[in-house]
């Protein structure tokens, strides 16, 4: 499976893939009247829920298939995006930022995509 959003081969040289985390938070409760004593904890953890999916890429393209990636970002478009080790969902691109040379046809690129 190639790398792809909608259509558009994204050419990925490489991945970044986001740091281990909880979505624990820990919520204050109401002390009973002899907390202080037993020594129990005046706290819950709850769950929070998911985050949204994201995945962090590096890459190259053409200059017209940067144009439609920087349309598709301004435009906040949403697409399927599919990549090699088969992670794939309908995302939107969250951040985007390229690097032109003169003279050269290819812009280096990085994208954040965001599940929609």
């Amino acid at each position: 499976m190639a790398d792809t959003w909608g259509g558009l081969s994204l050419n990925i040289t490489a991945y970044k893939r986001p740091g281990a985390q909880t979505y624990l938070v820990e919520k204050e409760l109401l002390a009973p009247y002899n907390s202080r004593q037993a020594g129990n904890p005046n706290t819950v953890l709850m769950g929070t829920g998911r985050k949204r999916k994201t995945r962090e890429v590096e890459g190259w393209a053409s200059r017209a298939d940067y144009a439609v990636l920087l349309f598709d970002f301004l435009n906040a478009t949403a697409k399927s995006v599919s990549f090699e080790d088969g992670f794939n969902f309908v995302a939107r691109l969250w951040k985007l930022e390229g690097k032109e040379e003169p003279d050269n046809e290819k812009v280096w690129y990085s994208a954040v995509f965001i599940e929609s």
